[in-house]
């Protein structure tokens, strides 16, 4: 949404928000595993959708990294986020790396876009800001069709603004009702299975980490009733939930973003994120660190 200016791709770590996605010949957005596990070494699954990838942010920075890093010594943190993955994907790609690396405990960090979506909700998301991603195109075919199109400057200002609150309204409603089963039955029900089938894996414990979307931390997170919803889902099923909607509540959302057309989380957000999940970790589920017996 800036206007563009030409870097030679020999300078392009020069460029403002440039960030370098490197995916190994193991398929992860991280450095190569030993098959086994090294001895004395606990290895932990981190597994969701561009959250945990690092969308917008280093490698070095991203949420599985920035655990590790404060867990310590004697601890590996795969980073096994997909950009894009909703919860079925999630499961799939668990499995996937508990068959090949010998993972026994996982993270799995679902975000409220991560929910499937029935094909009258998925018709309803045409939106230029899912709280997410500010989509260039479709805001500027928004604002071509607007009623202020083609006016005084001033007006286009305050038009923009207006339509920018509406489709941020609209798209919070989206969300809700993503979890209604009025409007979603289908989906929820398919999340409810897939919570099922990760609190029965045997070879593997998995704790759920909310993760909020990066809206409206200072007047009350828009979605506090979703992630409600999934949490009583989750403990239903017997699985362990931390909501990290709580541990940003209050803060500058702002200054949490990669950048003001991307609203992923900034590598302080991850950073105060880490710390949250593994601070609940020691606190509520020691022994989730501890290596097992038989390994």
């Amino acid at each position: 949404m800036m206007p563009p200016d030409q870097i030679p791709i020999e300078r392009l770590e020069q460029a403002p928000w440039c960030v370098e996605y490197r995916v190994s010949e193991q398929q992860m957005r991280d450095r190569i595993y030993d098959v086994r596990i090294p001895p004395g070494m606990q290895r932990i699954a981190c597994v969701g959708d561009s959250f945990v990838f690092g969308e917008g942010v280093s490698l070095a920075d991203c949420l599985p990294r920035r655990i590790e890093k404060e867990l310590g010594h004697g601890f590996q943190v795969m980073n096994l986020g997909r950009p894009g993955h909703h919860s079925r994907q999630n499961v799939v790609r668990l499995v996937w790396a508990l068959g090949r690396f010998e993972c026994r405990r996982a993270l799995v960090v679902f975000v409220p876009n991560d929910i499937e979506q029935t094909s009258r909700m998925a018709k309803r998301q045409a939106y230029i800001n899912d709280l997410v991603l500010i989509r260039e195109q479709n805001w500027q075919r928004h604002q071509a069709r607007a009623w202020y199109a083609g006016g005084p400057r001033l007006l286009d200002v305050v038009g923009s603004r207006l339509a920018m609150r509406s489709i941020r309204n609209e798209t919070i409603q989206w969300y809700r009702d993503l979890y209604s089963t009025q409007h979603n039955a289908g989906g929820l029900e398919m999340l409810a299975q897939q919570l099922s089938r990760l609190a029965t894996m045997s070879s593997c414990r998995v704790a759920l980490v909310l993760y909020p979307l990066m809206d409206g931390f200072e007047r009350g997170y828009p979605l506090a009733e979703v992630h409600a919803r999934v949490a009583g889902m989750a403990r239903q099923a017997g699985i362990p939930v931390l909501d990290l909607a709580v541990v940003f509540a209050g803060s500058d959302t702002e200054s949490q973003q990669v950048h003001p057309a991307d609203h992923h989380p900034n590598s302080r957000a991850h950073g105060i994120a880490a710390g949250a999940m593994v601070a609940w970790l020691r606190a509520e589920l020691p022994d989730f660190l501890e290596i097992d017996a038989t390994e």
